[in-house]
């Protein structure tokens, strides 16, 4: 086998993690129609973070819906993981849009890849991965989740952490 095959092929074969996370809290739309980040937000933000560096979690990019809420999660996940890439403002990752066009968009993916987004999106793409009829899982804000392709892109739930949890330690 040339170097080029064996490159490729460990490519192929590469364990390939999707990690959905829902934004942080965020201002109401009265005080800023922005809706940036609170400070609890951004601090429950970094604990899951960090708690993920701690795991010696790195996606190799991030992507988020554009919103502001959304980008700034994205950004404080970017520093405290070391993501080399940027974080990358992607289309269809708005609260209501499908969820297809993005799973067919990973599926082509030989890299791990932080999806930041809202609710109900981050529910219903949690419930498709996983072939659930329904979201399995509550996605309070900060929340993460890790889905693991496996033979012929199945998903699996590898892994889920809301930081209420954490309010209990």
């Amino acid at each position: 086998m040339s170097e080029k095959e064996r490159k490729l092929k460990n490519t192929r074969d590469r364990i390939i993690n999707i990690y959905i996370v829902r934004h942080g809290k965020a201002v109401s739309g009265n005080k800023n129609p922005h809706r940036p980040l609170s400070k609890e937000g951004k601090k429950e933000t970094k604990i899951i973070a960090s708690l993920l560096k701690k795991s010696q979690i790195s996606p190799d990019a991030i992507w988020h819906s554009g919103k502001l809420r959304a980008e700034e999660t994205a950004e404080i996940f970017k520093d405290i993981l070391c993501v080399k890439e940027n974080c990358i403002k992607r289309e269809g990752l708005l609260p209501n849009d499908h969820v297809e066009p993005i799973e067919k968009d990973i599926i082509g993916l030989n890299e791990s890849i932080m999806i930041v987004s809202h609710i109900p999106f981050v529910e219903r793409m949690a419930g498709f991965l996983l072939g659930a009829g329904s979201s399995p899982l509550v996605f309070d804000p900060s929340a993460a989740a890790c889905f693991q392709a496996e033979e012929k892109r199945a998903w699996r739930l590898k892994w889920f952490i809301n930081p209420c949890l954490l309010k209990r330690f």
